[in-house]
């Protein structure tokens, strides 16, 4: 089944398979709005500025700190100030070994 891709935005609530909360992800590197919130982008990936601990790290029994790697899945054709825009496929890896995921955009 195809699934619609669609923009995140500041707000979108992403999760780890290795955390034990869901926490919202901010932009800090656009100014395009969507929606009425600022985009996401590649570039949006700074621990505890763009994304928040996830609570306690199943990998390592220990409060989460990410140690994040790059985004994935992300829109190749279209760039917001030097990035490319995050969608609600997109993906990426803690160094420690959780997949983080967009459970919901922002949007709506």
């Amino acid at each position: 089944m195809y699934e619609e891709k669609e923009y995140v935005t500041t707000g979108a609530l992403i999760k780890c398979n290795c955390g034990s909360l869901i926490t919202p992800l901010r932009s800090s590197t656009s100014t395009v709005e969507l929606a009425g919130q600022l985009a996401c982008t590649t570039s949006d990936k700074i621990p505890m500025v763009n994304i928040m601990p996830f609570g306690i790290c199943k990998t390592k029994m220990t409060p989460c700190i990410p140690a994040l790697l790059l985004w994935l899945d992300f829109q190749p054709d279209v760039v917001f100030e030097g990035a490319n825009p995050l969608l609600n496929t997109s993906w990426i890896m803690c160094s420690i070994g959780g997949k983080i995921e967009v459970v919901h955009t922002g949007q709506h």
